[in-house]
């Protein structure tokens, strides 16, 4: 995801980069090219390096795959240091010390490396003249849709709770913490205002109810959204050119390709400008041939056998 539009736009001033509020006005007008919640998070790590001169960002989260088992994922980053694809990114070290901090659902503001990381870590870190770590705890209401990227592993919209780490050589500033927080608080609010998370709906009624509904009843696509599975990813790993495009049918391949986690049915079909017939069809052709399973919105897996007979 190297795309200009993931590059915050270069400020004139020093005094500009000490504003926050700039950022949140640009993060507003730059929604409107962006197309998933990992890519808003990629815009403000850039962002957040490049403003405040931080060393690391990093957006850290917690998400649930189809078993309800929970996995630490880094949603974005970026820095000053290093290249993407550096093993400090994955480094295990600095993963349980995320968990850590998720499980205790707390802040860290500066705090020396020392305290946090063993030592083979805290040498690696020196050598790149980083010495202190902060983390910011979120965690909302809403759900965060699954990862953009995934690889063998389906995950379904799991309960916003997420670190924000930095890394840096100095304690951060006053104006420094400030910003921070209004940042990570407003840039929550846009991202539910603007529909990249997932609002949470109370269930009503009994899940197994919700899981596995009549066959004769109609479907409601505004609480239906579509998950790829990871067969396709597994076709795409072993052939990097191989694409949605094997989906025989037109239609069907369409919609597929827009499947993002995050977009209901009856979103994807306003999208396609598909008819309600076209619609079932395209669930019909993509369940059948195992691509796409279909979740509440609060990610609860939905058994698609009872919908079948509706859909053919």
């Amino acid at each position: 995801m190297e795309d200009s539009k993931f590059s915050p736009p270069s400020t004139s001033t020093a005094e500009e980069r000490r504003q926050p509020i700039v950022l949140i006005s640009q993060l507003l007008n730059q929604t409107a090219n962006l197309q998933h919640v990992d890519e808003v998070f990629l815009w403000l790590s850039r962002s957040m390096v490049q403003y405040l001169n931080i060393s690391v960002v990093q957006f850290w989260a917690s998400q649930l795959d189809t078993q309800g088992k929970s996995h630490l994922i880094l949603r974005a980053a970026a820095n000053q240091l290093l290249s993407p694809t550096h093993p400090f990114y994955t480094n295990r070290q600095i993963e349980i010390a995320i968990e850590r901090f998720l499980q205790k659902k707390e802040h860290a503001l500066s705090l020396p490396i020392e305290q946090i990381f063993p030592s083979t870590l805290v040498q690696l870190l020196a050598q790149y003249n980083t010495h202190f770590f902060s983390g910011y705890f979120l965690q909302h209401t809403t759900f965060l849709p699954a990862p953009q990227k995934t690889a063998s592993i389906v995950y379904v919209p799991t309960p916003l709770t997420m670190v924000v780490s930095f890394f840096t050589a100095e304690p951060l500033t006053k104006d420094q913490e400030r910003a921070i927080h209004f940042i990570l608080g407003q840039s929550i609010r846009i991202l539910v205002n603007q529909q990249f998370l997932l609002e949470a709906r109370p269930s009503t009624g009994n899940t197994d109810a919700m899981r596995v509904l009549n066959k004769n009843q109609a479907l409601s696509l505004t609480h239906i959204i579509p998950q790829r599975t990871h067969n396709m990813e597994h076709v795409q790993a072993d052939n990097p050119f191989s694409t949605a495009s094997t989906i025989k049918d037109k239609k069907a391949r369409r919609f597929y390709s827009s499947i993002d986690g995050s977009r209901s049915v009856a979103e994807l079909a306003r999208m396609q400008e598909l008819t309600s017939k076209e619609v079932r069809f395209v669930l019909s052709f993509l369940l059948q041939d195992r691509r796409i399973q279909l979740y509440t919105p609060t990610g609860e897996l939905i058994d698609p056998a009872p919908f079948m007979p509706t859909l053919l």
